[in-house]
This record gives C-alpha cells, sequence and structure tokens, in this order.
C-alpha cells in the first residue's frame, strides 16, 4: 500500500499535550470503582491480604510467631509482595492493598500507550478496545500479581521499541533490560513469558525487514538483543527443577479454552458479560478484514504470537493455570495498542458486602462504558 495514503488526524500535533491529559483522566478513570469500596472486592487479593499482615507483622507479634513462620525467597510472583512490604509501614496492610489494586489497571493502560506511542508515534484511537480488559476477569478474580507482571512487560516492551528507534547499543540494552527482565520475572513468571513473545514477534519483523542480502547477519545481531531479556530462563528452570507432584495438564482443550475466551469479560451480569465481548470480538475482525485500517506488522505479529501461545500451550502448565483469559487480553492489547490503526482515508450506599458487590459491577459497566465508547 502506498506510504502516501493521506491520514485523517485525531487532533492536530499542537494538540500534543491536550491529548496526553485526556488519556490520563482515561486511565485513572478506570480506578473509580475502588472509591465505592474500603475493601476491594477482587477474590485472591482478599486472601493475599492475610498472608502480607503475616508478612508485616510476624516480627512483632509473638502470637503470630506461635502460628505463622515467614520467609522470604526469589521466587518468580512476589511482585506485589515486596511492594507491600514498602508501603505498608506508611498506611497498613488495608490501605496499601487498597491503593495498588486501584493503580493497576491505569498502570497498565499507560503501559499500552507507551507501547502505540513507541510504535505508530502518538496514541492508537483502538486503546477505548484494550483499556477494559485491563479490569478483565484475572483482574476481577484477584491475579494482582499476573496483572502486575504484564502492565510491566508492556512497560519494558516500549522501551524495547524505543531502544531499537533509538539505535542503543549492546551494551546499553544489558544495562537497562537484564534487570528490567527480572523485575518482570519477580512479579509473576508469566508477565516475562509474555515480554519474551512481544520482544521476539518485534525482533522476527525486523529481521524480515532488513536487506536479502543482509538477513541473516540481522538475525545473529537481534538474537543477541534477545540475550538481554533471557536471563529469566535460566531462573525458571532453577526454580521449577526440584518441584514434585508439578501438573501440566489440559494440552489442546479448545473447549476450555473458548470458554475462557467467553469469560473475559465476566462479572455478574451473563448476557452483559456476552455482549462485551461480542463487541470486542467484532471490532477485532473489523480491524482484520476491513481496508481502511493497515496492520503494522512490528505490532501485529507478536500480537498473533500471543495468540497462537493461547492456542497451543496447555491451560495448566508447571502446576499454574496458564490464565487462558489473561493471555487472550494480551493478544488484544497487542492487536489494540499496536497494529490498530493508522486511519488510512479509504480511496473512493450499601452494607459492606453488598458495597463490594456494587463496585464489582460499577468495574463491570465501566468495561462496557469503554466498550461502547469505540
Amino acid at each position: 500500500m502506498p506510504e502516501q495514503a493521506e491520514r485523517i488526524r485525531i487532533a492536530p500535533p499542537g494538540d500534543k499535550k491536550i491529548i496526553g491529559v485526556a488519556f490520563a483522566l482515561f486511565a485513572l478513570l478506570h480506578a473509580a470503582p475502588f472509591l465505592f469500596t474500603r475493601i476491594p472486592p477482587l477474590v485472591d487479593l482478599l486472601g493475599h491480604m492475610g498472608r502480607y499482615a503475616v508478612q508485616v507483622n510476624i516480627g512483632s507479634s509473638p502470637q503470630l510467631q506461635k502460628n505463622w513462620s515467614f520467609h522470604w525467597a526469589p521466587v518468580a510472583n512476589m511482585g506485589f509482595d515486596v511492594l507491600i512490604q514498602l508501603l505498608s509501614p506508611f498506611m497498613g496492610v488495608e490501605r496499601a492493598s487498597w491503593l495498588l489494586a486501584a493503580l493497576l489497571a491505569p498502570f497498565t493502560i499507560w503501559g499500552l500507550g507507551r507501547v502505540s506511542h513507541a510504535v505508530h508515534g502518538r496514541l492508537s484511537p483502538f486503546l477505548v478496545l484494550a483499556a477494559p480488559f485491563t479490569m478483565a476477569f484475572p483482574f476481577q478474580m484477584g491475579f494482582v500479581k499476573y496483572c502486575l507482571s504484564c502492565a510491566l512487560a508492556l512497560h519494558l516492551f516500549a522501551s524495547w521499541v524505543d531502544a531499537d528507534k533509538s539505535g542503543w547499543g549492546l551494551g546499553k540494552r544489558l544495562l537497562v533490560f537484564v534487570p528490567g527482565s527480572l523485575a518482570v520475572w519477580f512479579c509473576h513468571a508469566y508477565g516475562w513469558g509474555i515480554l519474551a513473545v512481544m520482544a521476539g514477534g518485534y525482533e522476527l519483523v525486523r529481521v524480515a525487514q532488513a536487506p536479502e542480502g543482509r538477513r541473516l547477519a540481522a538475525a545473529r545481531d537481534h538474537l543477541c538483543r534477545l540475550a538481554a531479556i533471557s536471563i529469566p530462563a535460566l531462573l525458571l528452570l532453577f526454580w521449577r527443577s526440584g518441584s514434585n507432584g508439578v501438573e501440566t495438564k489440559h494440552f489442546f482443550d479448545f473447549a476450555l479454552k473458548f470458554l475462557s475466551v467467553a469469560e473475559l469479560l465476566r462479572d455478574q451480569i451473563e448476557p452483559v458479560d456476552l455482549i462485551s465481548i461480542g463487541v470486542a470480538l467484532g471490532v477485532l475482525l473489523f480491524i482484520l478484514a476491513g481496508r481502511q485500517i493497515r496492520l503494522n506488522m512490528e505490532l501485529a505479529v507478536p500480537a498473533a504470537l500471543l495468540f497462537l501461545c493461547e492456542l497451543l500451550l496447555p491451560f495448566k502448565l508447571l502446576g499454574v493455570r496458564l490464565r487462558g483469559p489473561a493471555v487472550v487480553a494480551d493478544y488484544f492489547h497487542g492487536r489494540a495498542a499496536g497494529p490498530g490503526p493508522r486511519f488510512d482515508r479509504p480511496r473512493g450506599d450499601t452494607p459492606d458486602r453488598d458495597r463490594r458487590r456494587a463496585a464489582g459491577r460499577d468495574a463491570s459497566w465501566a468495561h462496557v462504558g469503554g466498550l461502547r465508547a469505540i
């Protein structure tokens, strides 16, 4: 397609500050449901908060020491634990958990925006489609470490693209991406896996874009770049090498995977949940089938690889559910923040329990409202 195609601009270049402020407000809006509840209505987080209370207070509580013990260990799912340890002296476990959970979705949306800007040079309008999936079923279920690792992976991937555009050398890449990839891995191993797939897909496209006579040398150079985020692979082998009875099952269980997709925006009203995911899938099909929008291969390939992982990987891997919905959500992240679009002009008041439930509904309607805003 001709690169000279006329584009429809979302706003004039002079309005970048306005767009930035609007985007920041849009991201922060996704923390609004937490204003209606003291304890976040995120299922697993409630159990985590009990562990955080032991973690923070056991050193000064003889009562806790009689029944519990707590020891730090370098494992690949400790992101929230470290942050709670840092924040709890100032605000306590409950408020620290509330604050971190409330900021998860805005932080993820910021990462999506950074990816979009790194690749397209501007914010894609299809961020509106990606944003509701930052509060999808994995978030509602309280898988906060996983969600944090995915958000960090998006930020690090945006920096990866910026590094390529700016011509960073290998030394500078190692200085930034070795500790960055370790931080993602320590938050949750699967977040690092998603980062590796996105970075690998991006580098694959860059190799394909090299002149035909230099592709072998380009492949070697780009493979060396990926070494900067490869150390967690060794840590993963070490972490799981002594595990016994670890299950890996549900290979090619496509019925289970299909159910995972259908439950992506699951909350309490099934018709609304299904309509929401239907609208999202419909827009995605429109993007893929229409001629008015061109996909950027630097993000389309990573998105396709994430979708391939959703199809081929088992539902339960190394004793942990892969959470198909979360993987598909990142697939949508890639589709909406990235391939999305250039927009080329075509030619031619309640008790505590009820209040928590109400906040959950508010979060769900935030999803639907975001989708309807497309």
